[in-house]
C-alpha cells in the first residue's frame, strides 16, 4: 500500500471507513462483497452479501486486484458512484452516495434474560473492549449468550483470540495456522469468563468471513456452542501487515488457517449445526436461538 492507501487500510480496521461501507473480497477475478457495514451506504442501497460489483463508473473491474479495483469504488465523501451488480444471475445498476462510516464493533441487548452478543468486526475496538463487555453481562446471570456474526467479515486474528478467550479455558487451541508444510496452534491467553454451563448459540451466514469463521470453528470443535443459520463465506487465509518508515505498508498472505480440529475454512466455510435460512421481514433465527436458550 501507498501511505494514503495504508493509511485508509488501518483506519477501517480502527473502525473509521471513507467509501460506500462495504467488505469486499476478489474470487474469481471478480469483486465480490462480504457484508455491507450497518447503516453504511452500501446497505441502505440494498446491497447484499455475495453480490458482485462488475462495474464502478463503467470501469470493469474484473481482472483487477483487490487494491485496484476498490480504489474506482471508493472516493470523497458525498460523491456518488454508479455500481453495475450482479445477484443470482441478474444485473442491474445502483448509485450510492459515498460516506463516512464510524463502525461500532460491539452491540449488545437482552432478549427474554438471553444476552445477544452482535460482534461487528474483529477490529481494535473488540479486541479492546468485548472482554469488558461480556464480564458486565455475565453480571446479569443471563440463562444464554447469543454471539451474532452474521456479516461480519473478520479483521485481526489477535481480536479473535481475545473473543474466543471469554468462552473456552486459558490456553485453549482456538485456531492452527498451516504454513510452509508447518502447523502452529495458537492458544487463548487470557482466563475464561463466561461459566461453561451458560449455553451459548452463534448466528452465523454467508457474511461471516476470516476471524467470525475462526471463533466459530474454536467454539463448535470445543463442543462449547452450536452455530445457527446458513454456511459461512469461506475465508481462511492468514496476511501479515509490515509497516515503512515512510507510512507505506505491505500485506502479504503467508499462511492458512484451520479449526483446531484441523477443519479446512478457505474456500469451503463452515456448516451450521442447526441450519435455518434468513427469511424477509422478522429475524427467525435470532427468534429460534432465544427459544432454544430460555
Amino acid at each position: 500500500f501507498p501511505p494514503a492507501k495504508a493509511q485508509n487500510f488501518q483506519n477501517q480496521l480502527q473502525g473509521e471507513i471513507t467509501g460506500i461501507g462495504a467488505q469486499v473480497e476478489i474470487l474469481d477475478e471478480q469483486l465480490i462483497i462480504v457484508s455491507p457495514l450497518p447503516g453504511s451506504p452500501a446497505e441502505k442501497a440494498g446491497l447484499q452479501p455475495g453480490d458482485i460489483i462488475l462495474s464502478a463508473d463503467g470501469k470493469i473491474l474484473k481482472g483487477l486486484t483487490i487494491d485496484e479495483a476498490v480504489s474506482f469504488v471508493r472516493g470523497p465523501k458525498g460523491s456518488t458512484v454508479k455500481l453495475r451488480i450482479k445477484r443470482n444471475g441478474a444485473e442491474f445498476d445502483t448509485s450510492v452516495q459515498r460516506d463516512s462510516i464510524k463502525t461500532l464493533e460491539i452491540q449488545t441487548s437482552m432478549q427474554s434474560n438471553v444476552a445477544v452478543i452482535k460482534l461487528l468486526q474483529f477490529g481494535a475496538v473488540a479486541e479492546d473492549e468485548f472482554r469488558t463487555k461480556i464480564a458486565a453481562i455475565v453480571a446479569q446471570k443471563p440463562k444464554g449468550i447469543i454471539l451474532d456474526l452474521r456479516n461480519n467479515p473478520g479483521g485481526y486474528l489477535e481480536a479473535a483470540g481475545t473473543v474466543t478467550s471469554a468462552f473456552l479455558p486459558e490456553d485453549s487451541v482456538y485456531v492452527s495456522i498451516d504454513s510452509n508444510g508447518e502447523t502452529k496452534k495458537e492458544l487463548t491467553e487470557f482466563p475464561q469468563i463466561v461459566p461453561t454451563e451458560i449455553p451459548m448459540i452463534i448466528l452465523i451466514n454467508k457474511g461471516s468471513a476470516s476471524a467470525s469463521e475462526i471463533v466459530t470453528g474454536a467454539l463448535q470443535d470445543a463442543g462449547r456452542a452450536k452455530a445457527l443459520g446458513e454456511k459461512t463465506f469461506g475465508k481462511g487465509t492468514v496476511q501479515q501487515i509490515w509497516t515503512f518508515d515512510d507510512g507505506s505498508s505491505l500485506k502479504m498472505t503467508i499462511a492458512e488457517w484451520l479449526t483446531p480440529k484441523g477443519r479446512k475454512i478457505d474456500g469451503v466455510g463452515l456448516e451450521p449445526d442447526i441450519l435455518l435460512p434468513a427469511t424477509q421481514g422478522r429475524d427467525d433465527q435470532l427468534l429460534r436461538a432465544v427459544d432454544l436458550l430460555r
